[in-house]
């Protein structure tokens, strides 16, 4: 989905705390946020019954992924999440790799 890509700081050369400084607004996350779940909202009818739809992002924020997943699991009622905790180290339900580790 498209995010305000705060892992390009590292592939740009540049650190993540400058990235963050020229980072979207309040009003442009709120956008950003919005097409993330109008993409999630088209794409979940397409799926066959049992289908998976994997959501991923650049982004570190939780509001552009958890809180997009967790919006998921409200809004339909047969979604469920697959167990990713065996894919890294810390990991939970839901994957998180980080620039610095992965």
């Amino acid at each position: 989905a498209p995010c305000s890509g705060d892992t390009l700081a590292r592939r740009e050369g540049r650190g993540l705390a400058k990235h963050l400084r020229g980072q979207p607004d309040a009003a442009s996350m709120k956008e950003i946020v919005a097409t993330q779940l109008e993409i999630v909202r088209a794409a979940w009818p397409c799926l066959r019954p049992g289908g998976a739809l994997v959501y991923a992002t650049c982004s570190l924020r939780p509001r552009e992924d958890e809180d997009i997943v967790d919006q998921v699991l409200k809004e339909f009622g047969d979604a469920e999440l697959e167990d990713l905790s065996g894919l890294a180290a810390g990991g939970d339900a839901t994957l998180r790799l980080w620039p610095q580790t992965h």
